[in-house]
Order: C-alpha cells, then sequence, then structure tokens
C-alpha cells in the first residue's frame, strides 16, 4: 500500500498525475488512485470519471476524453443531462 496524498491546484497537477500513472504504479504495484480535481486534462487519464452534483452522483464517464469531461461539467452546471 502507498498512502499519500497530492494537494494542489496548480496547473501541473495534471502532468504530475500523468507521469505516476505512466510509471505503471496502477497496474504494477496493484494500486487504486483516487482523484479529486476540477482538470479535465487530468481527469481524462482515468478509467472512470464520477461527477457529483450536490452531494450526489450525477454522471459516470468510461474512459473519458477531455472534450467529453468538458461536455459533461457545461451540461450539469447548466442543469442538463447527457444524451
Amino acid at each position: 500500500m502507498l498512502p499519500f496524498a497530492l494537494r494542489g491546484t496548480s496547473p501541473g497537477d495534471g502532468e504530475w498525475i500523468e507521469r505516476l500513472i505512466e510509471t505503471r504504479a496502477v497496474s504494477d504495484l496493484g494500486q487504486t488512485i483516487a482523484m479529486v480535481t476540477h482538470d479535465p486534462v487530468a481527469a481524462s487519464h482515468a478509467r472512470e470519471v464520477l461527477f457529483l452534483l450536490d452531494g450526489r452522483l450525477a454522471e459516470l464517464i468510461s474512459r473519458p476524453t477531455r472534450d467529453e469531461v468538458l461536455e459533461t461539467l457545461r451540461l450539469l452546471g447548466s442543469g442538463g443531462e447527457r444524451a
């Protein structure tokens, strides 16, 4: 187990997460990464992205692209739903 937390809000955080994933920490070490972010680029590296709205699960995307994350954020912010 590799317990650690990263707290940051800099634009480079997505690059750090990408490097972590590229080191194969998840597959080689059997680790799970739970990341909380507002960065669609960082989120696009995840296997699944869960969107929370008012403390409830609002949407789930598997293997998301940056554009899918941005579109979902836009729709949820406007009160809409994904098709």
